[in-house]
């Protein structure tokens, strides 16, 4: 709804080593699911001179947080970013952009903006359809997001899986590529069940427990911000050298091991070979 949302309450909390947090406190405007925190506190933290973090958390509830490695970018001269938020008095948003050309990267500006006990939700617009990520669920013909207000749930649990839906495990990231071929990367740090609904504008995340998370990329090419991202959550580990050759699976729960086995002589007998069968 138009005006829903939260407001500056209180000045700017300077930390002096790369943070700063300001107190907000919801708009009078009627619940809408009931629950809802009246005062939250919203804080950045330049984690490095291309990356940063952003938080919204209940100002009165201690709530545990998923530890990251700390990082801080010490000069704001050298920073790829700026941060801006809205005025007081206006519905509270924040915008990230670039330094060197205004590109406005993240932008929260948005009514809606919901923080309840067992439910979140925050909007930000995205400036290009080149979105990439959150589960690569999507058309077969294109690695791209389809932005037709698409929903994608993640789950940390095993669910049924179709080409529709995401896999196992969560991953809550995307990243847009810009017209220039830079890009930047969005990252929700949250193990909780969640929605995000892709529209042709922006995109709204939307769980039911703990905080919003954020953490942003910014990189000259999409392989900069995937490096930058795995620096943050942890390399993939080396496969092993098994993995690498030809496998073949085998389809059905009535396949015996004496006819796996007969099928995989008989391939090796016309020079085809493979490192396992299953």
């Amino acid at each position: 709804p138009e005006g829903y949302g939260y407001e500056q309450l209180g000045d700017v909390t300077e930390q002096g080593d790369g943070e700063f947090s300001i107190r907000l406190r919801r708009k009078a405007t009627p619940p809408l699911f009931g629950g809802e925190f009246n005062d939250v506190l919203f804080s950045v933290s330049y984690e490095t001179d291309t990356s940063l973090r952003l938080q919204v958390s209940p100002a009165d509830v201690k709530l545990e947080r998923r530890p990251l490695a700390q990082r801080k970018s010490r000069s704001e001269k050298t920073r790829k970013y700026t941060v801006s938020y809205s005025e007081r008095g206006e519905t509270f948003g924040v915008v990230v952009t670039r330094r060197d050309n205004g590109k406005i990267l993240f932008d929260t500006r948005l009514p809606g903006t919901t923080l309840a006990e067992q439910f979140l939700q925050i909007s930000t617009r995205i400036a290009s359809e080149n979105v990439f990520g959150l589960g690569g669920a999507g058309s077969k013909t294109t690695l791209k997001n389809d932005l037709n207000w698409r929903v994608t749930s993640f789950f940390t649990e095993k669910a049924p899986n179709d080409e529709s839906n995401s896999h196992s495990g969560a991953h809550p990231f995307y990243m847009l590529v810009e017209e220039d071929g830079r890009a930047h990367g969005v990252f929700l740090n949250t193990s909780y069940p969640m929605d995000v609904l892709m529209q042709p504008s922006m995109a709204t995340f939307r769980t039911i427990g703990g905080i919003l998370d954020f953490h942003l990329f910014l990189g000259e090419s999409p392989e900069d911000v995937i490096r930058q991202f795995t620096e943050l959550i942890g390399r993939p580990a080396f496969l092993p050298i098994w993995a690498l050759g030809p496998h073949l699976a085998l389809r059905g729960n009535n396949i015996s091991p004496n006819a796996a086995l007969s099928l995989v002589q008989k391939l090796k007998s016309r020079v085809f070979e493979m490192v396992s069968c299953w």
